[in-house]
């Protein structure tokens, strides 16, 4: 039996090792892009170790209960909105991928990138999000 909770997500359910970052991530979009709460808290808790930090521009949030919240008010600020996730490219323990959020109402997407360190089983466990692209070096 696998120690994951039978959601209806992208984990691999036969198996103790974990995730990889593609499935993390995956299954971190499906989060953002869900009104359930109770299924966005399954998805993150699926994706993100429990006391996960995130960290972005618009602040800091500890624990996927209090992420989950956030990502609640954000779909009652913008119902239309769909967030996706590139391709993540994994180092080690790390990992880095491009995001895009789409407005769907005419207005440009909002796109920037993220880096997070993920723990033994894959698990996203600090993500730290930027807005727009790096500035170019002077």
């Amino acid at each position: 039996m696998s120690r994951w909770a039978s959601c209806d997500c992208c984990l691999r359910a036969d198996t103790l090792d974990g995730v990889t970052a593609a499935e993390a991530f995956e299954t971190f979009a499906r989060a953002w892009n869900t009104d359930d709460g109770d299924q966005r808290l399954q998805l993150l808790a699926a994706s993100c170790v429990p006391d996960a930090v995130f960290a972005s521009p618009q602040g800091q949030t500890a624990g996927i209960n209090a992420l989950s919240v956030s990502i609640s008010e954000f779909r009652r600020a913008f119902p239309a909105a769909v967030v996706t996730f590139g391709r993540a490219d994994e180092h080690g323990s790390f990992a880095r991928i491009a995001w895009a959020t789409h407005w769907n109402n005419g207005k440009p997407a909002l796109t920037g990138e993220d880096f997070a360190q993920l723990a033994a089983d894959g698990r996203i466990e600090l993500l730290v999000s930027f807005d727009g692209a790096p500035s170019a070096s002077q």
